[in-house]
């Protein structure tokens, strides 16, 4: 009888481009609480500037400190988990408009910089403290020099 496959869990992982648009692994890794029910890739081929097609992928991850395994001490606001991504917002070379990013997850891969974060938060503490949010990230491979990964 084989034995259960354990499941993948969805990351974006920072990646570093070199003058050759050359993609080496960053050290900052983020893993998904909750892999995302569905993900989202337009294509489309209006990078005007370089005329090469542009993809940006949509995906809304979940994350709420209701849900942690018991830790020692467990953050009681899901923005203790949720500001990890806006660390992928923050301006670095060779891209000034973000660092870049790898979303990972199986057989998936896509590589680009992080266009924007949108949180919803649904679940909240008696004080008003956020427990639940609902991100939704758009990760562009716009300007990435036609070397950007999709694959799945």
């Amino acid at each position: 009888m084989p034995l259960p496959q354990s499941l993948a869990k969805a990351s974006l992982r920072e990646i570093m481009l070199d003058e050759a648009y050359r993609v080496s692994l960053g050290a900052k890794e983020v893993q998904v609480q909750f892999n995302p029910e569905s993900m989202t890739v337009e294509n489309r081929r209006d990078d005007f500037v370089r005329g090469r097609p542009v993809a940006t992928l949509s995906v809304t991850l979940c994350f709420d400190v209701t849900a942690l395994e018991p830790l020692s001490s467990p953050p009681s606001d899901v923005q203790v988990l949720t500001k990890e991504l806006h660390y992928f917002l923050k301006g670095g070379k060779p891209l000034p408009l973000g660092r870049c990013v790898r979303f990972l997850w199986g057989s998936f891969a896509f590589d680009g910089w992080i266009s924007s974060i949108s949180e919803t938060f649904d679940l909240f503490a008696a004080d008003g403290t956020p427990l639940r949010a609902n991100v939704t990230l758009s990760i562009s491979n716009e300007g990435m020099g036609g070397k950007s990964q999709q694959k799945g």
